[in-house]
């Protein structure tokens, strides 16, 4: 019997949302759980032979895997010692925090950072990253918070608004771009102003923000430790995601993309990474995190960055992009699930 396992519970943003926010809170469909497990597998490289990685959906016996697969109800999985969670949410086992070795691998301090379900909702909710304290000159101008629809009629009509008046609202809890509405133009009409007051009636708020002409994306992982000394930050790394915000892959080049971001994005980004991951220590979140940032142009044409977008206080695929590309003993690698 293993006696460690990865929940790779990929959905915890839909946890952190029945926490936190009003509902209903429709059950993820079969195919896309289906999906999700299998992107799941990328997991195992935080493993050792005999552990075992729970995943959403049930997947076909591979007989080549060290890894034993698991799937079911996650507060069935109490008959092991060690946990290693894609997010903390609240329908699984959460021993209380170890102390770790300062001089182990940071793989390896993944498995004793814990926190309470709830200080993990607080530091995935996208109302948590306004509070974080970063540069105004690489922030998003127009990013506000609205919590009934005549607030959002207003900003739509008399906000700055992106190129061809193009505004995002998001709600507090996604991943990969679900639940969000992406219009252009000033007014709010028909089935898709029904759909967001439904996202509004379910989620209690939106996040809005202009929709800007993105030119590229990237991130920064860390990890926050029992102390905020034993914290680490990685290298900023290349996002690729669809005309829509959708995750595609990630390329970690360290090099590479420090001289791509050029020095003053490079120094911002990793500014802001630190100023996260203080946050979070503060609020008492342990455990990984990342950051999602984009350069876009502005209405004049100009490079910018915003260097904040969102905090992901959970393992990411940049994360497990670092570990594969360790693994692999190279300078360079490229993540994808395709």
């Amino acid at each position: 019997m293993p006696t460690r396992i990865v929940i790779a519970n990929l959905d915890c943003e839909y946890d952190f949302a029945r926490m936190r926010c009003p509902g209903p809170h429709k059950a993820i469909p079969r195919r896309v759980a289906t999906a999700i497990a299998l992107a799941s597998t990328s997991l195992a490289v935080f493993v050792r032979p005999g552990d075992a990685l729970w995943t959403m959906a049930q997947l076909p016996p591979n007989p080549e895997s060290q890894v034993e697969l698991l799937s079911g109800e996650r507060n069935m999985l109490n008959g092991f010692d060690e946990f290693l969670y894609w997010g903390q949410s609240e329908d699984a086992p959460h021993p209380q925090p170890e102390n770790t070795q300062e001089n182990g691998s940071w793989q390896e301090s993944l498995w004793h950072l814990h926190c309470a379900p709830e200080i993990a909702a607080d530091a995935n909710d996208r109302r948590f990253s306004l509070n974080v304290t970063s540069s105004e000159e690489y922030r998003l101008p127009g990013t506000t918070l609205i919590e009934g629809m005549p607030e959002l009629d207003h900003y739509i009509a008399s906000a700055p608004l992106g190129v061809g008046d193009a505004w995002v609202a998001k709600v507090p809890f996604s991943a990969s771009a679900r639940d969000r509405v992406s219009r252009h133009g000033r007014l709010l009409q028909g089935e898709m102003r029904v759909r967001t007051e439904r996202l509004l009636t379910r989620f209690g708020a939106l996040l809005v923000e202009p929709w800007v002409p993105r030119v590229a994306d990237y991130g920064v992982c860390g990890i926050v430790g029992q102390a905020m000394s034993g914290s680490c930050l990685f290298a900023p790394h290349r996002l690729y995601s669809d005309n829509t915000g959708v995750f595609r892959g990630i390329r970690i080049a360290d090099s590479e993309v420090e001289s791509e971001l050029g020095p003053e994005f490079f120094r911002e980004l990793n500014a802001t990474a630190h100023a996260v991951a203080t946050s979070l220590f503060e609020i008492g979140y342990r455990g990984p995190f990342g950051v999602v940032s984009f350069v876009y142009s502005d209405r004049a044409g100009n490079r910018r960055l915003q260097s904040l977008c969102e905090i992901n206080a959970r393992i990411s695929f940049g994360l497990v992009a670092r570990a594969h590309a360790e693994l692999s003993e190279s300078d360079s690698f490229d993540f994808s699930l395709q």
